[in-house]
């Protein structure tokens, strides 16, 4: 059965994320962010299971399929489309000359995409994914 505190305070957590990345009063942004990614971590160790103890390569694989691949999924989408995404002027100023040639998309996308390493301008949002998966490794051991 859902605990529907868990599932209020969750959103109410969105809620506020949302308003801390939208303009608000300094004030309130900064009331914002001492706690409101913390919350999303607290919750997903309030949700950890003794069961995830038994069988860690199941728990370890799970977080790959489910974190990892989608990261380097969207990276890779993300530095196959920079170039076009150049030339519609989707990114922002610091990118504005920066073609990619072949080589270099190669790298960004053998290297630093597959090691958790936002590297392109759309992937910023995706912070989150590269703490979360530590996070939920330094759980497993702590546990």
């Amino acid at each position: 059965m859902r605990n529907m505190l868990v599932d209020t305070g969750k959103g109410i957590a969105i809620i506020l994320m949302c308003i801390g990345h939208a303009y608000c009063p300094d004030a309130l942004f900064y009331f914002i962010y001492m706690f409101h990614m913390a919350f999303f971590f607290m919750m997903s160790g309030y949700f950890f299971s003794d069961k995830n103890l038994d069988n860690p390569k199941a728990f370890i694989w799970k977080r790959i399929t489910g974190l990892w691949v989608p990261f380097v999924k969207w990276g890779l989408i993300f530095v196959l489309l920079h170039n076009i995404f150049l030339k519609l002027q989707l990114l922002p100023p610091p990118y504005e000359n920066n073609v990619y040639s072949i080589r270099e998309a190669m790298w960004k996308g053998l290297t630093t995409i597959p090691r958790f390493i936002p590297t392109e301008d759309m992937m910023g949002p995706y912070w989150f994914l590269s703490c979360f998966v530590f996070y939920k490794y330094f759980e497993l051991g702590y546990f």
